[in-house]
């Protein structure tokens, strides 16, 4: 197979060019994360059966993530070199060229607010110019010169005495209100991801909240019609969103993700990094009480080398260090939830995704400290995924890719208003949103 070279080393192939678009049947996503950049490129399918559409992975690409702390970009050409990796590494599997991607947003300081909107009908009917004005004035409720405005999305309707409506298009009346669940990030760390993604010649498509993401890409509809928590744990942070009535109602983001855990035992162990990721992948529990106490294993201290630098060590006090801060993590995660509002009959479950959750002992821990039956969250709305790509750590590429795929069938797209400071690049952005 003739597989082409990568538009960053090379001059691109007119003959494998193809367009990244819903419309045109191809999605690449682009996941950049403290641990991690995926990129995942699906084309769309057609069931013969039932004639509904879905989406099928064509190209995977992921690489160890440099030049972000928290999700957030601290050194543009790092994080430029593993963007430029993961997408070239997908595009050689796909055998295509990456135009324009999907984007995930990771911050520490994600923020979630609704808004009530009220229009006037005057008796006619509601129509589409009426619904995306009303998502308008939510977004410009929010909008500020410190964040950025990712989503403003419709929970609910009401047309007059009409409660609860699900699409209240074609129906008359004198006044609809619209409940709109906004997300918001600082708009510095907007600015710096979509500077980086320039600077690979990659036009973005959509900005989307990665908690947002990984809860399109696990749950089930009837987890978000009745009510669910996703929690996704991440390297850098640690991301939620609670669902409603098959609307996001609530996200947020925690400044805490396996990174701190890393650095924990690192320090508590005197070994260096990469040994403490080591261990906590292969050794690492959040629950001391399923470990024997004589479980013992080598590891190097850090500096040191040889069998001479080797040190025994209890797998119980690995655990001993994990569960603090994995406790600390959902005892934060609850404080948020409590101070919004959101109490345990809005969401009576949860579903815990992310590379955090991989953690042994995670989905017990999580399931006693925030009392909620707790289930692992995979992504679950993709076909051809790679064993490799399928697990946790990958649903928010694959949410991202979900979100594009739902907000085509949805006449109500929510879109950021990007900034302009990126010149042509930010003047095509805004025509395209």
């Amino acid at each position: 197979m003739n597989i082409p070279v990568s538009p960053f080393t090379a001059q691109k192939d007119a003959s494998v060019y193809r367009d990244t678009d819903y419309r045109s049947g191809v999605i690449a996503a682009l996941d950049i994360g403290t641990s991690k950049v995926s990129c995942f490129i699906a084309q769309k399918i057609i069931d013969e059966d039932s004639g509904k559409t879905g989406m099928r992975i064509i190209g995977v690409g992921h690489q160890v993530s440099r030049g972000l702390r928290g999700g957030v970009v601290i050194d543009m050409d790092a994080a430029e070199k593993s963007i430029r990796k993961a997408i070239d590494a997908a595009e050689r599997m796909a055998n295509m060229i990456v135009k324009k991607v999907v984007v995930g947003v990771t911050s520490p300081k994600l923020a979630s607010s609704s808004y009530k909107i009220s229009l006037n009908l005057n008796g006619f009917a509601v129509n589409d110019e009426h619904m995306g004005q009303a998502l308008l004035f939510a977004r410009d409720k929010c909008q500020s010169a410190e964040v950025e405005v990712l989503h403003a999305i419709p929970v609910s309707y009401t047309v007059d005495d009409s409660i609860n409506v699900d699409d209240p298009r074609g129906l008359f009346g004198e006044k609809l209100l619209v409940n709109a669940h906004a997300i918001t990030s600082p708009v510095g760390p907007v600015r710096n991801l979509l500077a980086c993604i320039e600077k690979c010649h990659l036009r973005v498509d959509t900005l989307v909240a990665t908690p947002y993401a990984s809860a399109l890409a696990c749950l089930v509809e009837d987890e978000m019609e009745l009510g669910s928590l996703s929690i996704d744990m991440g390297g850098g942070t640690t991301g939620f969103t609670v669902f409603h009535s098959g609307a996001p109602v609530f996200t947020g983001s925690i400044a805490v993700g396996g990174n701190h855990i890393t650095a924990d035992i690192a320090q508590g162990l005197g070994v260096s990094l990469a040994t403490a990721e080591r261990i906590k992948t292969l050794y690492g529990s959040a629950l001391s009480e399923t470990i024997e106490n004589d479980e013992q294993f080598d590891v190097p201290l850090i500096g040191e080398s040889g069998e001479e630098g080797l040190h025994k060590i209890q797998r119980s006090d690995v655990s001993r260090i994990i569960r603090p801060r994995i406790e600390e993590t959902f005892e934060m995660l609850l404080a948020n939830l409590n101070r919004s509002g959101i109490n345990k009959s809005l969401c009576p479950r949860a579903v815990l995704t992310g590379g955090g959750a991989m953690l042994t002992g995670a989905r017990e821990l999580a399931q006693h400290m925030i009392e909620r039956q707790v289930r692992m969250g995979r992504p679950i709305r993709l076909s051809g995924l790679p064993e490799a790509s399928a697990g946790p750590a990958f649903s928010t590429c694959a949410g991202l890719i979900a979100y594009k795929k739902r907000r085509s069938n949805d006449m109500l797209p929510a879109t950021p208003s990007l900034p302009s400071f990126l010149g042509k690049a930010g003047k095509w952005l805004k025509r395209n949103f």
